[in-house]
């Protein structure tokens, strides 16, 4: 916003870093988790993703839009690609009329178009369908922008 240079390339390192905390190829042991962020438990080792991955969305969204500024197409195109396999992921989190066929009527009408935790956890709180929600609204903008 402020088209400094500096606070650019502040963003574009954040994002860049971003990017390599994510799940970028299907590995066939966890096909779930392609486009979640990884949370590192112990060197080497990675807990499942999380709906943190859309908080991080949220970054790519504005990387996308600082690259877009910035004339950077290469970078717009990396970091909206980045943030279509995050949102792929967060999608996996959300409940819908397919995945809550096991709940009674009366809970189910509660639940639908809710984001949960994980794919472990299916607690519901408001920040996460907050910021599922959010980047959902900024991959929109970034492709509003884009053309």
């Amino acid at each position: 916003i402020s088209h400094e240079k500096a606070y650019a390339n502040l963003c574009f390192e954040l994002a860049d870093k971003m990017a390599t905390m994510q799940f970028d190829r299907i590995d066939p042991r966890k096909p779930n988790w392609f486009g979640g962020l990884k949370q590192e438990v112990a060197p080497g080792m990675n807990a499942p993703p999380s709906i943190m991955t859309a908080l991080l969305a949220q970054g790519f969204v504005s990387a996308c839009q600082c690259a877009q500024l910035a004339a950077d197409q290469s970078r717009s195109e990396r970091y909206q690609s980045k943030l279509e396999q995050a949102l792929q992921f967060t999608q996996t989190l959300q409940y819908t009329e397919a995945n809550t066929l096991h709940f009674s009527d009366w809970f189910r009408s509660r639940l639908l178009g809710g984001f949960h935790r994980s794919l472990q956890d299916g607690d519901l709180r408001l920040d996460y369908s907050y910021h599922a929600v959010m980047a959902c609204c900024g991959y929109q903008e970034c492709l509003g922008s884009a053309q």
